[in-house]
């Protein structure tokens, strides 16, 4: 009875400093999601026509497209920055998914 005992409370040991290890991160990775999904409704609310038409006018420098090209043109670039904002977000959405599913699993 004595050893069962003694075994039990060296394994209590063991989970409970498992856990004073482990708790840090996990509270960290919460934080970093809660922070992503601020910034990212942030960013949707407030930053986005104005990152879209950036990303527009630096992909439009970059392809040293003159002035010649229409509206339409541009526009079609603003989307197309719109898009991969967007599938940015998911991208980074499923990969948080990912890790935390794969760190309470």
């Amino acid at each position: 009875m004595d050893l069962s005992w003694r075994i039990l409370r060296i394994k209590v040991k063991y989970i409970l400093s498992a856990i004073r290890l482990i708790t840090p991160w996990v509270l960290r990775v919460i934080w970093y999601t809660i922070t992503v999904l601020f910034e990212t409704y942030r960013d949707w609310w407030l930053g986005v026509p104005k990152l879209v038409r950036r990303i527009a006018d630096y992909w439009m420098e970059k392809a040293d497209v003159k002035s010649g090209y229409s509206e339409y043109f541009y526009y079609a670039v603003c989307v197309a920055s719109l898009f991969t904002i967007i599938l940015g977000w998911i991208v980074v959405s499923y990969i948080t998914v990912w890790t935390i599913n794969f760190l309470i699993r």
